[in-house]
């Protein structure tokens, strides 16, 4: 079972069963100069790792919870996130979207994107 700051989370595959994996994600900042034709590149480095992933929650207190951690700056740790016991102490919840609730239960699901430091 997954956990992010204790909150228990289900790992939802895709309709094939794929899981996504840790990606870079590169830092590269575009301007451009007023009264030119050309752009300035910024290569900021190959920047930290990202996951997007599917989640489903079983507590509306642990959803609300969740989303109160969302963007919020704080490292929390994250648990045996794909099944293969790897814990990750610095992870940040970046954003929370396409949340969607059954209606007779409550069961909530949403793509949560988290970032990991290092």
């Amino acid at each position: 079972m997954t956990t992010y700051a204790g909150i228990s989370l289900t790992v939802l595959t895709d309709a094939q069963g794929w899981l996504p994996k840790w990606q870079r994600k590169t830092y590269i900042s575009r301007a451009k100069p007023i009264g030119t034709s050309r752009e300035n590149l910024q290569f900021g480095g190959r920047g930290n790792h990202v996951i997007a992933i599917n989640v489903r929650l079983t507590s509306a207190a642990d959803f609300a919870t969740l989303t109160s951690y969302e963007n919020d700056g704080t490292a929390r740790a994250l648990n045996d996130l794909l099944g293969d016991s790897v814990n990750y102490s610095a992870v940040y919840l970046m954003e929370v979207k396409n949340v969607r609730q059954l209606a007779w239960v409550t069961v909530i699901e949403a793509e949560c994107t988290f970032e990991r430091s290092g």
